[in-house]
């Protein structure tokens, strides 16, 4: 899943999208900073993150564009969708305990992404409110997105549209 700030662009660090979200300040910032945050330069072409890993991290796109894609064991794939500059973005099945990525994500162009452990995020959750405010509207926006693409996939004939006692 992923979720974008809301607001005006020019979001360059999970400090800005996480504060953006929240609508304040960031209580423990500088503590989960040191040891819960890592920034990663990718080149063209290089994977984030593969279906299947180990990854439960948040993910903030600082610089560049990220696609984010289905991939089936013949090889097929499916793009998910495209993260931009100040987008928030997770496999949410990884971020519970032992959960895997549902999808890859690879850098179309050269990238600076910084990945924030959600675990981390949400002790401070439990602790502090804007923690709080910051992954409701962070998963509110998921919800809306993933409803916006289910509607445009209805909309190709992408889904039955057959009701229940048809």
């Amino acid at each position: 899943g992923e979720a974008r700030p809301p607001g005006p662009a020019g979001v360059h660090s999970a400090e800005q999208a996480f504060r953006r979200l929240a609508g304040s300040t960031l209580p423990e910032w500088p503590a989960l900073a040191a040891s819960g945050l890592q920034r990663r330069t990718l080149a063209a072409g290089e994977a984030l993150f593969l279906a299947g890993q180990l990854r439960p991290f948040v993910y903030v796109l600082c610089e560049g564009i990220v696609r984010m894609v289905y991939e089936t064991p013949e090889g097929e794939a499916w793009v998910k969708g495209f993260a931009e500059p100040g987008f928030c973005f997770a496999s949410v099945t990884a971020l519970e305990p032992g959960g895997r990525t549902s999808y890859a994500a690879y850098a179309e162009v050269g990238c600076v992404v910084e990945q924030v452990d959600y675990a981390q995020i949400a002790a401070l959750a439990r602790r502090h409110l804007p923690w709080q405010r910051a992954l409701t509207e962070a998963f509110k926006f998921y919800g809306r997105r993933k409803e916006q693409r289910e509607r445009e996939l209805y909309g190709k004939g992408m889904y039955a549209t057959k009701t229940h006692g048809s």
